[in-house]
């Protein structure tokens, strides 16, 4: 009998202390578990407010959802899709020099070959090819093989005029793209290079002869503004000639100022063409650029979140 007791009574303790060992245990795991599903919550509503935000053009409230998440979940796998994210929202409000920044950062998070990586730098050369920074653009797509460097170096050399340089950037691009979608995109710059001879030209005799009348040199030339001032200047000093023709001494000197200012009207017409020329070239390039954006190329699907 005395056994028995003692057996019952040592089970009953190692069985409470085996519960006792493994309730506390079991409770960590519990806890663990519902903060995790805790912070889970957490990450996907704030990663869906900033997605709302980005999407419906709050770029400001965006940018800081985005930064707030980035200091909560540090070094999370999608960090840089965050701070492309970040970057496009400086782009898209014109704090360029914040948004290349970032991107650098994207490039610096990622593989070198990932598409958010390359998406980064196609930005980052479009931020450069808006800007006019057109050396800076050539030198970074320099000895390029992918189709898209190859279609802003295409742009940059139609931005300066220079024709042969724009065609050969074209056609590299087209037979790396190897798409008809491409070829049809590139076909009206294509029409354009070769249209750009065709652009009128005004001409040094003709601004000459027209120069013959006051102001009509730069009347020929379009330059309004020009054209005005001479007329006066020229006929005011004429009419002055009129009033003051039986005083000699006043005479001569008007005389002699209304044929210099003449002279100089024609004289300047007539320097003022190959200018007038490169303007109107640049205007019907201008043009083209505008209506054939480098954006209809590069159309970057955002990565989603």
């Amino acid at each position: 009998m005395k056994k028995i007791v003692t057996v019952t009574f040592t089970v009953l303790v190692g069985g409470l202390g085996i519960l006792s060992a493994q309730t506390p245990s079991y409770a960590i795991q519990q806890h663990e578990k519902e903060w995790q599903e805790y912070t889970s919550f957490q990450r996907d509503e704030l990663l869906s407010f900033c997605g709302y935000c980005y999407t419906e053009g709050f770029y400001d409230r965006a940018i800081l959802g985005y930064f707030q998440y980035l200091y909560r979940f540090p070094g999370d796998s999608i960090e840089p899709l965050i701070t492309y994210r970040i970057a496009r929202c400086y782009q898209i409000t014109g704090k360029t020099k914040l948004a290349l920044s970032y991107f650098n950062q994207v490039r610096e998070l990622s593989p070198e070959k990932s598409e958010v990586s390359k998406l980064a730098w196609y930005q980052m050369v479009a931020i450069f090819l808006n800007e006019e920074q057109y050396d800076t653009v050539l030198t970074l797509t320099e000895n390029a093989s992918d189709p898209f460097d190859l279609t802003f170096r295409g742009y940059v050399h139609l931005h300066r005029m220079e024709w042969v340089e724009a065609r050969q950037a074209f056609k590299a691009a087209e037979a790396k793209f190897n798409k008809k979608h491409y070829s049809r995109l590139l076909r009206p710059l294509f029409q354009a290079i070769d249209e750009a001879g065709q652009v009128p030209r005004k001409r040094v005799a003709l601004a000459l002869l027209s120069g013959l009348v006051p102001g009509g040199g730069f009347a020929y030339l379009e330059a309004w503004d020009s054209a005005a001032a001479s007329a006066l200047s020229v006929s005011g000093l004429i009419i002055a000639g009129v009033v003051y023709r039986s005083e000699p001494k006043v005479l001569i000197p008007l005389t002699v100022t209304g044929m210099a200012v003449y002279g100089a009207s024609i004289w300047r017409a007539g320097t003022k063409v190959r200018g007038t020329n490169h303007n109107n070239l640049q205007r019907y390039i201008d043009f083209i650029i505008s209506r054939y954006p480098v954006s209809r190329f590069v159309i970057l699907d955002e990565p989603e979140i």
